[in-house]
């Protein structure tokens, strides 16, 4: 159903922003629940008009796997040290595949709009949560040029990185109501046809260039993936300047058999590249996806993690219906340790790693690449949100090769030190709430994190 609704009814839930989380969290839900989706693009708008690497091994099992449709398979991976002079082999999280956006937001809107129970609306503006007496009970929304509002049992925030009602009740509520720009990458992405032979072909990504990450990606038969990304607020450089320096690189290298005019529409948009938020509910109410800050660290990357948490989520509001409870925050907390018991400890510990590196110079980065602190084995390590392991001989190797800067080798040791500290807190979220717990909580790992600013 679509468009058409009775503004007299209460939903049992309302989910604003119909994107992969918000759309994969309505179908998983029973469908004898009444269902809003409340949508601000036009159905022609939905999904971001380019390729995402995604970590579909999280979906396992699920029935939400039918609606993603692969096309390209895994990642190997080399990274460069910023000069360009060194690099490293690794892959990106096993079960990784390419993802058409289009096509899977496609597949979920059509999915929500063949559903029985759900309405879903689109070119709806929400504006304000409803709280009455400290208690979350609906939304203010604008369509066309008229106001509405609506009485929900459950409302959930799936608006993406503006987060909207997470900001709204940031302050009367305890959630985090901006985003800091360290935790925050501005990008941009733009797509040219191949035209490399099968030998030239890679995942090449730099690492801490210009306090950033960017990468040429030219794996796919069609077409080859610019990317430029950078901390908000950090550096001197415009992610467009970054993709035209890509673009000089690939000119200088290959000529005239490259042509730069755009196969996709060129676009970007600021993501998270974070741990998660510190919690994920009030009664009434829910984050999920990019809202809750769930996107992988290193690439923020968000679907697979998103969906996830939308099937996790779903699985316990559907349980609190069933045995008719009240949606309060004690009974939905376990959606959040359910996700981070999953994947939010990996993702915690390596956000740690990824904000140590990217606070070194291009020079340290480069001296680590080309002494080889780091190595292959450690890099995927941190990409899969796993303990970097190094035995004695190779830690006494290491020490050998670094030994002109012995201040930059503590500093790795102490972050990979706090890195395993931080996924064990982490993997100890309180298991159920208790404002004390969890508020202490909250001081252990703000206390290890606030060091890597």
């Amino acid at each position: 159903m679509s468009d058409d609704f009775d503004l007299n009814t209460s939903w049992d839930v309302v989910i604003c922003g119909a994107g992969a989380a918000g759309c994969a969290f309505a179908i998983s839900l029973d469908s004898k629940l009444s269902v809003l989706v409340l949508e601000k693009n036009r159905r022609t708008e939905m999904g971001h008009d380019w390729v995402d690497a995604v970590q579909i091994k999280l979906l396992d099992g699920s029935p939400l796997l039918k609606y993603i449709n692969s096309i390209g398979g895994a990642h190997p991976v080399v990274f460069y040290s910023p000069n360009g002079k060194h690099e490293m082999r690794a892959s990106l999280a096993s079960g990784t595949r390419d993802v058409d956006r289009k096509d899977l937001a496609k597949n979920l809107v059509s999915a929500v709009e063949k559903a029985k129970n759900i309405t879903i609306i689109f070119e709806a503006v929400v504006t304000n949560p409803i709280v009455k007496s400290g208690k979350i009970e609906g939304i203010e929304f604008r369509k066309d040029d008229k106001e509405f509002k609506v009485s929900s049992r459950l409302l959930v925030d799936c608006t993406g990185f503006s987060a909207i009602l997470r900001k709204k009740l940031a302050k009367d509520f305890g959630f985090l109501e901006q985003t800091p720009p360290e935790d925050t990458f501005v990008t941009k992405k733009k797509y040219i046809k191949n035209f490399m032979l099968e030998s030239q072909r890679e995942y090449k990504i730099y690492f801490g260039r210009h306090g950033g990450i960017q990468w040429i990606s030219s794996l796919s038969d069609d077409y080859v993936e610019l990317f430029a990304g950078v901390i908000a607020n950090s550096s001197t450089f415009t992610p467009s300047q970054l993709i035209t320096e890509l673009e000089d690189e690939l000119a200088e290298r290959y000529g005239n058999r490259v042509d730069f005019t755009p196969t996709r529409a060129e676009g970007g948009a600021p993501i998270p590249t974070r741990r998660c938020v510190d919690k994920f509910c009030e009664d009434g109410f829910l984050l999920i996806g990019d809202s809750a800050c769930q996107a992988e660290p290193i690439t923020g990357s968000g679907v697979a993690s998103g969906m996830l948490g939308a099937e996790i989520a779903a699985d316990v509001v559907n349980d609190i219906f069933r045995k008719k409870k009240a949606l309060t925050k004690k009974e939905l907390w376990r959606y959040a340790k359910t996700w981070i018991d999953k994947i939010g400890g990996e993702y915690a510990s390596t956000d740690l790693l990824r904000r140590f590196l990217l606070g070194l110079t291009e020079d340290d980065i480069d001296f680590i690449f080309g002494n080889r602190i780091m190595v292959e084995t450690d890099l995927a390590s941190v990409l899969r949100g796993e303990p970097v392991k190094i035995g004695f001989i190779s830690l006494l190797t290491r020490l050998i090769r670094g030994i002109k800067r012995l201040d930059l080798l503590l500093q790795i040791n102490q972050a990979l030190s706090r890195s395993k500290t931080v996924k064990s807190l982490y993997l100890n979220y309180p298991s159920e709430y208790d404002e004390d717990e969890f508020n202490a909580w909250v001081k252990k790992t703000h206390r290890i994190f606030i060091k890597y600013r």
